[in-house]
């Protein structure tokens, strides 16, 4: 079965005709009327003779105006881009233009329907559901010129269901596909951020977006056990309890849940409220200027029907420290960003590590790194060098200064009590002041330094 991560190059594959601001929609309403049916898990292939006349009123009553409503060429166009499979007929198809189309699918009336692998994949992740449909909507329906008719049309073929309203009038299915401003429209609240608090209600909207890994949210998702982990509002700064933060613990409120699968188009995953035992815990990340601070991660836990949880990975700290090769993993200074990629003090100490590393191996020494799943977190660390030959656990910074070499006897304390070791050492690019030595060394920590291009010395405690 294909990866989710696969659904952007499906839809960035299927060709557009049209002016750009106006693109014909006979193939995105197709692939649309084909996920609501993966949606309800009906059957993945049907006879042209059904399709026609169904496929025909969606093109009359959404398709471009004066653009025909020719249900045959979106039927046999898709199948020459990956997205469609013709079943029932050992003839080749003809061109999805002209006469010949129409009076071919007439006398073979073949199963059409989507790829089995897609179809599979699209009837049971939700999230990969919502982010073809977003980039449907993306490409063929600029929300500038059709906003509210593809809203219609989601409604129209099943993937923004409506259903009997709960309290307040609240009639969102998990799975619901909608443009956050349709959202807003019906529901109230802010437009921006990725809390809201619509005012004419007790709910409180909750958005989760890919780029937040930008600004620290890296805990955010499902979670072994079926929980899901939010990390709060604010991406400067330690993130306080504002009246945002707050409401997501006020229990007179009911918590909905939004991940944006394209853009400004969200998936809605469910209900939820905090967990009872453990509401939220305080982690550490990156906050937009890159610079460490203390985050609200809330813990929150299913109220009724939900998309289907990813699977995730074990819980962190369950299995201890285990080793790594050196090369598994980017550099961990103090808390790396991974979606912002490495910043030059983390590229030095990588560098700095790398050339260490082959100066052991060149003296038969095996380096190898260790991953600490924190206890009780959903985070883990790294350390940067184990030396197995001496046990030594080493922390590496990628300058001698007074702040780095004071991190790094930090760190290297810290990872001593989870990773067995007969030594504990600091790598620096140059010999630091006498009192960092001796600061390092009063701690019964040695000093490694680089005397020349990838030759070491050190100061034993």
């Amino acid at each position: 079965m294909p990866a989710a991560e696969d659904v952007n190059g499906w839809v960035g594959r299927l060709r557009t005709h049209g002016p750009k601001d106006q693109p014909t929609r006979h193939q995105a309403i197709l692939l649309l009327w084909a996920l609501g049916r993966a949606r309800r898990q009906d059957q993945r292939m049907v006879r042209w003779s059904l399709v026609r006349e169904e496929l025909a009123a969606l093109l009359s009553a959404y398709g471009n105006p004066g653009n025909q409503a020719t249900p045959e060429y979106p039927f046999l166009a898709l199948y020459r881009s990956g997205w469609w499979e013709l079943e029932g007929t050992a003839e080749e198809p003809p061109p999805a233009h002209g006469s010949r189309a129409s009076q071919w699918l007439a006398e073979h009336n073949p199963l059409g329907g989507l790829p089995r692998d897609r179809y599979e994949l699209l009837a049971g992740d939700a999230e990969a559901r919502g982010a073809v449909t977003g980039l449907l909507l993306q490409r063929f329906f600029p929300a500038a010129t059709a906003g509210d008719l593809a809203a219609d049309l989601l409604r129209r073929v099943g993937l923004c269901q409506t259903r009997e309203p709960t309290g307040e009038g609240w009639d969102l299915a998990p799975g619901d596909v909608l443009r956050r401003r349709t959202l807003h429209e019906r529901f109230g609240g802010q437009q921006q951020g990725g809390i809201a608090t619509p005012s004419r209600s007790k709910r409180v909207l909750l958005f989760e977006y890919p780029e937040g890994a930008a600004y620290g949210y890296n805990y955010d998702g499902w979670q072994p056990g079926g929980s899901y982990h939010y990390t709060g509002q604010g991406t400067e700064g330690d993130q306080t309890f504002t009246a945002l933060n707050s409401a997501v613990l006020d229990s007179g409120r009911e918590l909905h849940l939004f991940k944006e699968t394209a853009d400004t188009v969200l998936t809605y995953l469910g209900q939820f409220t905090p967990d009872l035992t453990e509401p939220y815990r305080r982690e550490d990340a990156p906050d937009r200027n890159e610079e460490m601070r203390s985050v609200l991660v809330f813990h929150l836990r299913p109220v009724g029907d939900v998309t289907e949880p990813v699977a995730s990975t074990p819980v962190a700290g369950a299995t201890g420290a285990r080793e790594i090769p050196v090369e598994a993993s980017n550099v961990d200074s103090f808390a790396s960003n991974p979606a912002a990629g490495p910043t030059r003090a983390e590229r030095r100490e990588a560098a700095l590590i790398g050339r260490y590393v082959t100066w052991l191996a060149e003296q038969g020494q095996l380096t190898v790194r260790h991953l600490i799943p924190l206890p009780g977190r959903s985070s883990s660390n790294y350390t940067d060098i184990f030396n197995k030959h001496t046990r030594e656990l080493i922390e590496a910074k990628g300058t001698a200064a007074r702040s780095y070499v004071r991190m790094a006897l930090g760190q290297v304390l810290d990872y001593a009590r989870y990773v067995e070791h007969d030594r504990k050492a600091v790598l620096l690019p140059t010999q630091p002041a006498d009192d960092l030595v001796s600061l390092l060394t009063s701690h019964g920590i040695a000093c490694i330094y680089e005397t020349s291009a990838g030759v070491f010395a050190r100061t034993d405690p």
